[in-house]
């Protein structure tokens, strides 16, 4: 059986419906750095966040294929 280490690596998570919180929860729960972004700001709302899961307006990212931390930061709506 293969193993995969994600432990401190960093995901992003394109989607902020259902699956892509799913997804999100399950990332973090391993210790994993996830970034979630939605073009929808409603499904940006996420009150009961994971530690570790940042999520960000699709709309304030230029190219969310090419991005990086910095803008990302940048675009966070925390």
């Amino acid at each position: 059986a293969m193993t995969l280490e994600l432990a401190g690596r960093r995901y992003l998570v394109v989607g902020a419906g259902s699956t892509g919180r799913a997804v999100a929860r399950f990332l973090a729960r391993r210790g994993v750095h996830v970034c979630i972004v939605d073009r929808n700001a409603a499904a940006l709302v996420w009150e009961d966040r994971p530690e570790g899961v940042r999520v960000v307006d699709e709309a304030k990212v230029d190219d969310v294929a090419t991005y990086d931390d910095e803008s990302l930061r940048d675009a966070e709506d925390d």
